[in-house]
């Protein structure tokens, strides 16, 4: 790609993460959810192909997704391609869990799209 191997690598480790642990670690917001318990929780997920998402909780995001990394470095470039919905004073979304905001990075199913893909339509 035309894009530094710094950004490539991690949007790829955030991608990595979700695809691993994108059910396992993340607590379904609509009610699906099994009765296992989360070991290691992540944050919370909800939708569902083209509109799933999973809302990432700050200490996870720092933590774990973007071990190595600049976090908020990351976070804009996910956001530059629509991979991370962006809020009007930052990076991070607030989104009502059991009645209490709390604040998320919230990434979007274009994660997961074709890694190669730039965006366009193929």
């Amino acid at each position: 790609g035309t894009e530094p191997y710094e950004v490539q690598s991690a949007i790829a480790q955030v991608r990595r993460i979700i695809e691993a642990n994108g059910g396992a670690r993340f607590e379904r917001l609509d009610g699906n959810q099994d009765d296992r318990p989360i070991a290691n929780q992540l944050g919370y997920r909800r939708g569902s192909g083209p509109d799933e998402q999973w809302l990432v909780m700050p200490e996870a995001w720092k933590k774990e997704l973007t071990s190595g990394c600049n976090p908020v470095h990351v976070a804009q470039w996910l956001a530059d391609r629509g991979m991370l919905l962006r809020s009007n004073d930052g990076y991070q979304t607030v989104v009502k869990i059991n009645g209490r905001p709390q604040r998320f990075y919230v990434l979007t199913a274009a994660l997961l799209a074709d890694p190669q893909s730039s965006g366009d339509e193929p």
